[in-house]
């Protein structure tokens, strides 16, 4: 079954390439109800941000540029390898290339930041975690992403939900129960539809700036796609 998600992930781009129709079939009565949550969540999580970001409303935001990663907090060195791994599946889904500098490098464009919950809250007030992202002409060039230490449910979380989001799914979303973007899950990993996501945003078709009319038949065409060659379902 490893094999089979495997090569879903590797093929899917160019299936889609050859079945996507400009403007695909929004709202088809034939899709099932696993593709219309499929669909909600891309919807929630690409066109909305839960912190800031107002401008990019209704707008997809990508990186287009290396990400060039760097670690930051007293004890950073305890998460590396946890972090590392995560940026490593990103990498995987999204096709951009990803590294981690070394301690006091110059040229970071994605800092991660991992420190108490109390400096988090002096930062952000009632946030344990969050994602912050600086776009020109809705490309991502920098990002700061702040995980909470001190709980290790919630830092595992934390690292796989702000990083993905930092990637360009800024928005929160309850729908899926067990999701990485719903807070009350606490997963600390990519469920299929989480992956689903980030293929979808990274989907060559869809550019940077892209208005949601414009980017949802061809998002829908993907993730039908996407299901039908889901092995879990």
């Amino acid at each position: 079954m490893l094999f089979f998600r495997l090569a879903l992930f590797v093929l899917l781009p160019f299936l889609t390439v050859m079945f996507v129709a400009p403007y695909g079939h929004a709202g088809s009565s034939k899709d099932t109800d696993y593709n219309r949550l499929l669909f909600t969540l891309f919807h929630k999580t690409a066109f909305y941000s839960e912190f800031g970001g107002s401008h990019r409303k209704g707008r997809i935001v990508k990186w287009t540029q290396p990400i060039k990663a760097q670690i930051f907090g007293p004890n950073a060195a305890l998460y590396r390898e946890e972090v590392a791994k995560h940026l490593k599946v990103l990498h995987h889904l999204s096709g951009v290339p990803i590294e981690i500098l070394p301690d006091f490098a110059e040229g970071a464009n994605l800092r991660i930041h991992l420190l108490s919950s109390q400096a988090i809250s002096q930062i952000k007030p009632g946030a344990d975690c969050y994602a912050e992202l600086h776009d020109k002409n809705y490309q991502v060039v920098h990002a700061d992403v702040y995980i909470v230490t001190n709980n290790n449910i919630m830092r595992r979380h934390c690292i796989a939900e702000e990083l993905t989001q930092s990637m360009g799914l800024t928005n929160d979303s309850a729908t899926f129960r067990s999701s990485i973007f719903n807070d009350r899950s606490l997963i600390g990993r990519l469920e299929p539809w989480d992956s689903l996501m980030l293929l979808t945003l990274y989907n060559p078709a869809l550019k940077p700036g892209m208005k949601k009319e414009k980017v949802m038949p061809i998002a829908e065409a993907f993730l039908r796609r996407a299901a039908r060659w889901d092995p879990v379902r």
